[in-house]
């Protein structure tokens, strides 16, 4: 199985499984309250062991993390902090009732069923009568194959069931492997194969929501809805029981529908008198890709899986004839990607029984291109570098991989390609020489270490002890330190890590520390110290990981991103990843999201919506009205506002919902002042509870106010789709001055203290920053002016907004240049701001009605 991360700073890599050497993270309510009951005994420094990385520094021996095995992998720390990874070329072990287990194939019938004792694919075979022949699944698909007619008991001999006659004549054979089934029609004589049922064979193919296709050259396949291949099969052939170039073999035309699979007989070879009996017919299935194939001079266009054995050498057939074989084979390599190799190599064990001579077939490993379904004698990847040769004793050889791992790592990958065949010098020779070497028993393993950087993994699974769980981590060299409960360098200790990889699962702003920022990472330790409880589980400042960068790291969430704390502002967030994303309004009416990567920069667009409502409305604006966590969105027009629910997955409702004044339980008016009507809104939470308030800019409300310019009003919200459940009879905060030209409001939090503030442009080309209400009353707020953009920008700036793009908890601004590019100015936390920052290399950004 693969899946993509992203390594570094946001190039992008293929890689199966994360590095992580201890992590199965803490979570978020991450704020825990020290009591006496939390305390442990442990004293700080002297702390209980919980990783495999500490195990290993104290025993001197490589250690198992345990939590890392998977079906054909395991990992080990290693005392020096390196990882040493093994992958076996086949699955060795599946989970069974919570605990892993040895794959044992052999068939055992149940109630109803036959099932293989312990497979790493789900496979049902029939116990006779009628039904599906075979049910094969992954846990999220299903692929049901039947015989067409009833079918009798069936005779299991290990990982073989044979059910007799179901033909005169004819047996219809099933052998399971640990990831899918071959079926073979066995015709045991010339009288059998007569049968004009066997000119045309129909069975039954039924999935939950497949798309089952046969071709001759790249078999059979039954895809998902984005055409990910979920089970597979190479093309249907069918063989006699000739030996060497006396075996007869053909390849069948054969064609899928969405309920069946037709496959047609070579009629010739079922009818050639010098047919050697049996006749054997399939096809297969596998739950898995196969990594496996091997090639034959005697079948030049032949693509053939190695399902169970590799191949390679010549082979002398009854007639004489010497032909070469080859084998190729890709191994998956968790954690590889963009790493620093140290060592790797291939393990082989010659088949039990072979006879041959080893020194005259040596063995040659080579990196080599991508086999695959194509892949034939006539048409092999390129045979790229040889890595090492092995001759005698024969047995079990190790092959340096070295050079070939390294070179995957390079390319920001986990797929190592292989080939391995014997020399050039003894394929030339033409003596009897092949040797075969079981899948079961082959494995490749490499020692790695980080290099430096940081890897994202987006495909972990962890929980913590209050159940929340994490589904991204990152993964980084650290120095050796301590983690805390808290963000803070005053918060109690609650482990040790040493130095070597660690992973984290999201950040949380807190103390400054060393690296200039506030960034701290969540993780878990090597040894629980101080509250021993927590076993581990805390924060670690930025400065302390290596490789992490300055601002938080893209992709990997904030601790609590959708846990809305009085006091703490969310972020702007539409696809629950917990960063702050950027709305942009087109000219049309329809709203598109760019969603943030926590480094400043954006991802790709994707829509709102797209049906033109914005049009309908005065001003469009951000808010978590319903107080889920989720951006929302709010419209506002004639002194109203409608809101739409986000979903927290890059979608909004198509249901405009009126926001109502829960005084009255009815739609909110905004009609505050006594001279003219609101004109513009937008929303924050302006007073710290957590809760979504409303802001306008309005008519001033005095009598003897200016009628030529506005105020600034708010009016708490509830988080209830509502406001003003807690105002009373007043007609909402007056705040501030603003003058009527003025159409560019922005909340941001100047200062990194939890509260929102007020950005707004009262020209142009000028920039003032105004302390946010605080508390519900109508105390006035001092604006600081400043030339915007900063001196040096060298361009005008328009659709100017704020927010917090880069994660630091301190206000940002943002805006588009004469050339219609998008910039940031990351703030500093003190009302000024660094130098400008292009957001994304697009230019039409100008375009845009409005930016939010």
């Amino acid at each position: 199985m693969r899946n993509d991360v992203v390594r570094g700073r946001g190039r992008r890599s293929a890689l199966a499984l994360g590095l992580l050497v201890t992590v199965s993270l803490l979570g978020t309510g991450l704020g825990v309250a020290a009591t006496d009951s939390d305390q442990g005994s442990g004293a700080a420094g002297k702390g209980v062991e919980v990783s495999a990385l500490a195990k290993a520094k104290s025993s001197g021996k490589p250690v198992e993390i345990v939590e890392k095995r998977t079906e054909a992998s395991e990992v080990h720390a290693n005392p020096s902090g390196t990882l040493t990874v093994t992958t076996h070329l086949s699955p060795v072990r599946t989970r069974q009732a919570g605990k892993w287990v040895a794959i044992d194939t052999d068939l055992v019938a149940g109630r109803n069923v036959v099932r293989p004792k312990a497979a790493a694919a789900g496979i049902e075979l029939s116990d006779g009568g009628k039904g599906p022949l075979v049910r094969l699944n992954d846990d999220k698909h299903v692929l049901e194959y039947s015989w067409p007619g009833k079918l009798p008991k069936p005779e299991l001999d290990g990982p073989v069931a044979t059910y007799s006659e179901v033909l005169p004549g004819v047996d219809l054979r099933v052998e399971v492997d640990a990831e899918g089934f071959q079926q073979l029609l066995v015709i045991k004589n010339a009288e059998a194969a007569k049968n004009p049922k066997l000119k045309e064979l129909t069975y039954g193919v039924e999935t939950n929501g497949l798309k089952v296709t046969a071709d001759e050259k790249r078999g059979l396949k039954a895809a998902d809805a984005k055409g990910r291949a979920v089970f597979v099969g190479p093309a249907p052939r069918m063989w006699d029981n000739g030996k060497g170039t006396e075996k007869k073999q053909a390849v069948m035309d054969t064609t899928a529908t969405a309920e069946s699979l037709k496959v047609v007989p070579d009629q010739e070879l079922l009818t050639d008198p010098d047919t050697t009996y049996p006749l054997y017919v399939d096809p297969s299935f596998s739950a898995e890709v196969p990594g496996a194939y091997w090639v034959s001079e005697a079948n030049p266009t032949w693509n053939l899986w190695g399902t169970e054995r590799l191949y390679m050498g010549n082979y002398r057939a009854t007639d004489g004839k010497v032909t070469r074989t080859r084998s190729f084979f890709q191994v998956n390599v968790p954690y590889l990607a963009g790493r620093q190799v140290v060592k790797a190599s291939l393990s082989l064990t010659d088949l039990t029984g072979w006879t041959g001579d080893c020194a005259a077939a040596p063995v040659e490993l080579w990196e080599t291109g991508a086999a695959g379904t194509t892949t034939t004698w006539n048409n092999q990847p390129a045979w790229k570098t040889q890595n090492s040769s092995y001759s005698c004793p024969k047995g079990t050889m190790t092959l340096n991989a070295t050079s070939a791992a390294q070179s995957a790592s390079a390319r920001s990958t986990s797929l190592v390609d292989l080939g391995i065949r014997t020399s050039t010098t003894a394929e030339s020779a033409r003596v009897d020489s092949q040797r075969q070497f079981l899948l079961a028993y082959a494995k490749f393993t490499v020692e790695i270490k980080n290099n430096g950087e940081c890897f994202l993994v987006t495909d972990v699974s962890h929980t913590d002890p209050e159940g929340t769980s994490f589904t991204k981590e990152m993964n980084c060299d650290t120095l050796a330190t301590v983690a805390r409960a808290e963000p803070y360098t005053s918060a109690a200790t609650t482990g040790q890590l040493l130095a070597g990889p660690h992973g984290f699962v999201c950040w949380r702003s807190g103390d400054m520390n060393g690296a200039g920022n506030r960034i701290w990472y969540y993780g878990k330790g090597d040894s629980a110290s101080g509250w021993t409880n927590w076993q581990g589980w805390g924060f670690v400042p930025a400065d302390k990981i290596t490789g992490v960068g300055a601002e938080p790291y893209a992709g990997l969430p904030a601790c609590d991103a959708h846990k809305v704390t009085p006091g703490i502002t969310p972020p702007q967030d539409f696809n629950s990843d917990g960063l702050y994303d950027v709305v942009a309004l087109q000219t049309d009416g329809n709203l598109a999201l760019f969603p943030g990567l926590g480094n400043g920069t954006l991802g790709d667009k994707r829509m709102l919506w797209s049906d033109g409502r914005g049009s309908a409305y005065t001003s469009i604006f951000v808010g978590d009205f319903n107080g889920d966590g989720y951006g929302d969105i709010g419209g506002f027009t004639d002194g109203v506002v409608y809101w739409w629910a986000g979903d927290g997955n890059s979608g909004i409702g198509a249901t405009a919902q009126p926001l109502m004044d829960n005084r009255y339980k009815s739609q909110a008016a905004f009609y505050p002042g006594l001279h003219e009507p609101c004109r513009v809104a937008f929303a924050a939470d302006f007073n710290g509870d957590g809760k979504t308030d409303i802001a306008a800019a309005c008519g001033q409300g005095s009598e003897q106010g200016n009628y030529n310019d506005d105020a600034i009003w708010w009016w708490p919200g509830d988080a209830n789709g509502g406001i003003n459940a807690t105002l009373g009879a007043s007609p909402g905060y007056e705040y501030l001055y603003a003058a009527r030209t003025e159409t560019r409001f922005s909340p941001m939090d100047v200062t990194g203290d939890g509260r929102m503030d007020i950005a707004r442009m009262p020209s142009s080309t000028i920039l003032e920053l105004n302390p946010g209400p605080l508390a519900r009353n109508a105390s006035y707020g001092t604006g600081t002016r400043q030339a915007w953009p900063p001196s040096g920008f060298g361009s005008t700036v328009t659709k100017v907004f704020a927010g917090d793009f880069n994660g630091d908890r301190y206000g940002d601004m943002a805006g588009v240049d004469s050339s219609g590019q998008l910039w940031r100015w990351p703030g500093k936390g003190d009302g000024t701001f660094a130098t400008a920052v292009k957001m994304s290399t697009a230019t039409n950004w100008g375009t845009y009605k409005n930016l939010l």
